[in-house]
């Protein structure tokens, strides 16, 4: 039915698995250069991704810089909140829908810090990083991605049409072999 003549048709995809609205796992980095890529056989199952939900704040920063810890201080969370999400410039400049540029709004190393002394297990931003275009070794996801709670990072959120507040979140990552990351659905309701 589906060959080349047939009924219907077929379309295959092929992207990295950091495309587009996603989440970055822990495995994401590796904790040192001599780690290897190698996988054992044994590892390579298909797994179901685990959906995230939870409480979710939507923060709003007024400011044209990136995310300060001051922001996190002043975000006055709820003791249910376990998800933060950051709506900055990105946003309202609308890069989702423009070539990509590396002038955006990312979390500052203090940001990402403070993060580690809230009760969040993911933060996410709404646009192409957490750490700057400029970075070569990544230090916010090396602090979120590898600390002892490790903070799961969603990373190009869409977040033009949320309002600033607080939202249950339900995060869809797609099944995949071993991801260090995951395309995602992600609902606020």
């Amino acid at each position: 039915l589906c060959e080349p003549g047939g009924l219907c048709r077929l379309s295959h995809l092929h992207f990295c698995n950091h495309s587009g609205t996603h989440i970055d796992y822990p495995s994401h980095l590796k904790r040192s250069p001599q780690e290897t890529d190698v996988l054992d056989s044994k590892e390579c199952t298909l797994q179901p991704a685990p959906v995230e939900t939870g409480v979710c704040q939507i923060v709003e920063i007024p400011h044209d810089g990136d995310v300060l810890a001051e922001d996190i201080k002043t975000a006055d969370l709820s003791s249910d909140t376990t998800i933060l999400f950051f709506k900055t410039k990105n946003s309202r400049l609308d890069l989702h829908s423009k070539p990509f540029t590396s002038d955006y709004v990312c979390l500052s190393h203090e940001a990402a810090t403070a993060i580690l002394n809230t009760q969040i297990k993911i933060v996410g931003i709404d646009y192409f990083s957490v750490d700057s275009a400029s970075s070569h070794d990544l230090p916010n996801h090396k602090t979120l991605l590898h600390a002892k709670s490790p903070v799961l990072i969603v990373e190009n959120l869409d977040l033009r049409k949320a309002d600033a507040g607080k939202y249950s979140v339900v995060i869809a990552p797609l099944a995949l072999v071993n991801p260090n990351g995951s395309p995602a659905r992600v609902f606020a309701i």
